[in-house]
Order: structure tokens, then sequence, then C-alpha cells
């Protein structure tokens, strides 16, 4: 009876140890390996047995069935499509993935719209697999392997508008804002900048509020751009004072007259701020009268002589080529910038010749003053006209400074002003009630 159960037992230890020995003979067999390299550049990434390859067949073209089937699709060109067929194979022979691969091919195709590969399970039945290019590299994914077909895509047609919103801004000259962008475009496109007085560009932002800096491929649609701007702090600056003596101590007529930068424009020139004997808002007081309009005139009207004051011989108008016909002259002081400098305008030459000769004058004394035009000039401008070969002899450097700062027309119907601070003209004049020193 022992004998039989030992038997038994030994019977049983030999059959365990048998299906551990299969076990393991199996395990063995079902080895896997993660990626298969095959020709043209081919690689596939997923799972597959141990002694598997990778065989890659290119074909010579889709037929004429395949073709009729990725028309249908309308998605790709019908032109430079490329065929493989494409297996896995084990012990000579095929066999199909368990679960996804993805493969990657050697691609040289630089499209820009993109590339989709066709999947022919067989003859009749097609599956779109979505394809992606990236670093010469060409991958999608896949469940089977058979043959398989790769497009190019056709491109996509668009041509969307841009509108501008600049809020009171405009483009400098030469400035070209651009109108729309297509699929034809070079992206990405950079948005132009514009200006606006008074004011720094901020950037644009979209009608999703959404600043941008540019077009980029990826955008489709009309859009709207609506400058965003923040105003400058205003920084007027001090240009001009004329003191006038007084006659005595009881002459109350006004005796001081200051102009400061606004560097802001009308249209026709910078609008100066003034304050006369040291209130600012006024142009008008007790002898003196002060018109800003395409330059700054001081009109001296007080019918109490100032100290030192001749009126003149000449008729109180001006003559041709906008000269001033005053010769008075009085007792005065002027101060302006320390970034200026200060001229009187004298004829060229000849008796009807224009005052464009620039001779300096003194600042910071009393002296005696002429009626007259004077040119308030940034040196920078001068040192840079002068630079330039202008002369002042022939009025070639009145005529380039003065057109810094004038507005002219830049051939595009625009008025513009090139250099609105560069230099300013500054009329000091008697009206005819002024008398003379006694």
């Amino acid at each position: 009876m022992k004998r039989k159960i030992t038997l038994i037992l030994t019977l049983l230890s030999v059959f365990v140890l048998c299906i551990a020995l299969a076990a393991c003979n199996g395990n063995k067999d079902d080895k896997t390996i993660k990626n298969l390299s095959g020709d043209c550049g081919f690689t596939a990434e997923g799972e597959f047995a141990e002694g598997s390859t990778l065989v890659v067949q290119p074909l010579q073209e889709a037929t004429d069935e395949q073709k009729a089937l990725i028309a249908a699709k309308d998605i790709c060109v019908d032109n430079n499509m490329q065929v493989y067929d494409i297996s896995v194979q084990k012990d000579n022979a095929k066999v199909q993935p368990n679960g996804k691969v993805k493969i990657t091919l050697d691609f040289d195709g630089d499209s820009k719209s993109g590339y989709t590969v066709f999947h022919f399970k067989s003859d009749t039945e097609m599956e779109v697999l979505p394809a992606t290019l990236f670093s010469g590299k060409l991958s999608f994914e896949t469940t089977s392997f058979s043959v398989f077909i790769i497009g190019e895509n056709k491109p996509e047609t668009y041509n969307y508008n841009i509108t501008y919103n600049l809020d009171g801004g405009s483009f400098a000259e030469g400035v070209t804002a651009l109108a729309s962008y297509s699929n034809e475009s070079e992206f990405p496109l950079a948005l132009p900048t514009p200006q606006k007085s008074g004011y720094t560009f901020k950037g644009w932002k979209n009608a999703y509020d959404v600043v941008m800096t540019e077009i980029t491929a990826n955008m489709r649609g009309d859009i709207t751009l609506t400058a965003q701007w923040e105003k400058n702090e205003e920084k007027e600056f001090f240009l001009f004072r004329l003191e006038m003596d007084k006659v005595d101590e009881n002459d109350s007529n006004a005796k001081i007259v200051e102009f400061y930068s606004t560097r802001v424009s009308d249209g026709k020139g910078e609008v100066l701020k003034t304050k006369i004997d040291g209130s600012f808002g006024t142009d008008n007081k007790e002898g003196v009268k002060v018109d800003i309009g395409g330059g700054a005139y001081i009109n001296i009207s007080s019918d109490t002589a100032y100290e030192n004051c001749t009126v003149g011989t000449r008729a109180q108008e001006r003559g041709n080529h906008g000269s001033c016909y005053y010769d008075g002259s009085f007792s005065g002081k002027i101060s302006i910038n320390e970034d200026y400098m200060l001229f009187v305008l004298k004829k060229i030459g000849g008796e009807n010749d224009p005052e464009n000769r620039l001779e300096a004058v003194t600042t910071d004394n009393f002296q005696t003053l002429s009626e007259g035009r004077y040119f308030v000039v940034r040196k920078d401008a001068y040192n840079a006209a002068v630079a330039a070969g202008k002369k002042n002899d022939t009025g070639e450097l009145y005529e380039a400074l003065s057109y810094l700062s004038e507005p002219h027309d830049d051939g595009k119907d625009n008025v513009v002003i090139e250099d609105i601070t560069a230099c300013y003209e500054i009329w000091i004049q008697f009206a005819d009630s002024v008398k003379p020193s006694l």
C-alpha cells in the first residue's frame, strides 16, 4: 500500500515538473521586441515577436481601383503618390500586429498642405490615416499591414481681408499696411506700426481682445485690428521769452511774453502755449496782443512809448515774399531754450529780396531790438543743415530749416510735418498806435 502511494506521488511530481518545463519553453518562445527597421528608411514601433522582420516593397503606382477610391475622398492631388506594400514577417510568413504600430519613413516632401496615408485592407476597403511630417520624417499609425499609399493634400484656397481701426492714428509715409492674407502668403506676416501725435502705439487687438503682432499660417477668417494707444505724458518746454523795458514804475503795460512748446500740431504748425506777464490762457493784455497761426506774432500795441522806442519810417504792412517792412526798434531782452539758437531774418541783398538770411542775435541781456522776423532754431537741426552744405548768404540755410517744421504735401495728398520742433518763426511788430520814446 505504501509503495502504491509513493508511486502515485512520484508520478504527480513528474507531471507537475513537465508542466513547469513546458511553461518555461512557452515563455521563451513568446519574447517580443519593440522596434523593427526595413528598407527605404522605414521603421516600425510596436509589439513584435522576436525574429520578426519589417518588409517594405515599393510599388510602381496605384491600381485604377485604388485611384478611384482615393479620388472619391477629394483630399489629395492626383499626381506624385507613393505606394508601398508593407508587412511584418516571421518564419517567412506574414503576421499582423497585436495593437497599434507607428510607421516612420524618411520623406523629402515639403508641401504646406501636408500629406495623407491611404491604407488598403483589400481591393475595395480603404481607410484614411492622418500623417505627420516633421524634420524630414513622415509618421502614421496602423493596426494592420498591407498596401499604403501616401498622397499630397490639396492646398487649401482662401483669401481674407484685414481691416485696421486706427483710432485717430495713421500710417507714416512709406508704410504699406497689409490688406489681406491668403494660402499663398509667406507666413508669418508682420503687422504695420501706426503713429498718432501725442500717443505711443502699444499693439493691435483683434475682435477677441487678443493682442496680435503677426498673421500666422493657422489663422482663418477676416480680421479686424484695433490700434492700442497710450497717451504720452505732456512735457511742454520753455522756448522763448521777450522782456521789454518799462518806461517807469507806473507803466501798467504788459512787458513779458513767453512761448512754450507743446509738441502738438494743428496741421499748420505747432500749437504754442502763450504766457503774458506770468499768466497762461490769454493772448491779449494791455499793450500786447499775441497771435498764433503759421508762426507766432507779438503785436506791441501800447500807445505809451516803450523805453528807447523808435517807431521807424516803414509802412506797417507786409510786402512781397512775406517780408516785414517794419524798421522800428525798442529796448528789450530775449531768452530762449538752451537747446536752441536765435536769429533775426534779414534781406539777402536787394530791396525786393526776401528776408531769408540768418543774422545771429545775442540773448539774455537788454539791448536794442528791431521789429521783424525772429528765427528760433534747434542746434542739432542747424548743425545738420550747415554740414549738408546749405549756404546762409543764398537763403538755402533758412529754406532747409524752415521746411522741417512747415506743413507740406508728401506727394500722396497727405499734409505732413517732418520735425515739428526744429524751428519757429516769431514776429515782433508795432501797431500804428505805438509812439516813440520822448
